[in-house]
């Protein structure tokens, strides 16, 4: 007689599966900060340009403070279940913290 999976198995595949589905939200968020990192570069290299009015000035300014706190909100992110995906062992609380 072959017997069929146990509950122990059953375990085993949930577990893989939650594993596979947060290392997924992790490169997707790494990914978004990635691209928010690349626009922080093209607003810093536009900010240099001795032409730009001081308006202009402000609304990169303005740009890169929202960029900011997109980013701090992807490091804080979680993984669906409230464990913070980047707090290493210490992901019950939110990780980064904005200082102004």
């Amino acid at each position: 007689m072959i017997d069929g999976p146990t509950v122990a198995d059953a375990e085993e595949v949930f577990v893989r599966h939650r594993r596979h589905a947060v290392d997924q939200r992790r490169r997707a968020l790494l990914e978004g900060a990635g691209e928010l990192l690349q626009r922080i570069s093209d607003l810093t290299i536009q900010a240099n340009n001795a032409a730009l009015t001081s308006d202009d000035r402000k609304a990169i300014a303005s740009e890169l403070s929202s960029i900011h706190d997109s980013l701090l909100s992807l490091a804080n992110s979680t993984d669906g279940t409230g464990r913070y995906l980047f707090g290493g062992a210490a992901d019950d609380a939110a990780p980064f913290a904005k200082i102004n």
